[in-house]
């Protein structure tokens, strides 16, 4: 079939959603914390013709095999466009590559440049969290919380809190944080670990108790 010549969907209007990442090559790729994410294709009005659909297609980066291929409804220009289709549930721990072109009912645009994502649904280890000085401890007191990625190799932050509620973050390069202690009783302190989907480790929590 002929290759039309209006103007293909460009890296900048190409994005997934549930969960959001914008589109990326190469190592820097997104990892996503969802097997089934939806694909979203803009199309501009004014220098495309006036209805369209738009042609999803999707491999993976290791093999090469197709895994998906579907088209979106007709519609007019200057929207978003996403398949018909639903995605089938992708494989954690793999890599894909995904494109997209236009169709006006006869012809088609080049595809686009390649968007690219890792499924990672698997979630990191609890952090490592020490406290010190040791226990016990008085209101208004300073200690300093060490963390550790506990075996997890992606960990990009830690979060930390009191009474299960993480309050506060940081990122995984900076591994030592100051608190001072804001009232009396045993305290639940806990952290947890985030991998570069987002998914949360379970918590480690060690109790404080604190005297006026």
């Amino acid at each position: 079939m002929a290759h039309a010549t209006f103007p293909r969907p460009t890296v900048d209007q190409l994005a997934t959603i549930d969960p959001a990442s914008t589109c990326v090559r190469g190592e820097a790729r997104p990892s996503l914390a969802g097997t089934t994410p939806r694909l979203r294709a803009f199309v501009p009005a004014g220098e495309n013709p006036p209805s369209v659909s738009v042609q999803f297609r999707m491999v993976d980066l290791a093999s090469g095999q197709r895994v998906f291929t579907a088209s979106s409804p007709t519609m007019v220009t200057g929207v978003w466009f996403e398949p018909e289709t639903p995605l089938p549930e992708l494989t954690s721990g793999r890599s894909y590559s995904w494109q997209a072109r236009v169709f006006d009912g006869t012809t088609y645009s080049d595809w686009s440049r390649r968007c690219e994502f890792t499924v990672d649904i698997d979630r990191p280890n609890p952090p490592g969290l020490t406290v010190t000085p040791e226990g016990p401890y008085r209101v208004g007191q300073e200690i300093t919380l060490q963390f550790s990625d506990g075996g997890s190799s992606d960990v990009v932050r830690y979060g930390y809190g009191f009474f299960g509620s993480e309050t506060t973050s940081l990122p995984a390069g900076v591994t030592t944080a100051k608190l001072v202690l804001p009232f009396a009783g045993p305290i639940p302190l806990s952290a947890w670990s985030h991998d570069r989907a987002g998914n949360p480790s379970d918590a480690t929590t060690v109790d404080l108790r604190i005297s006026q």
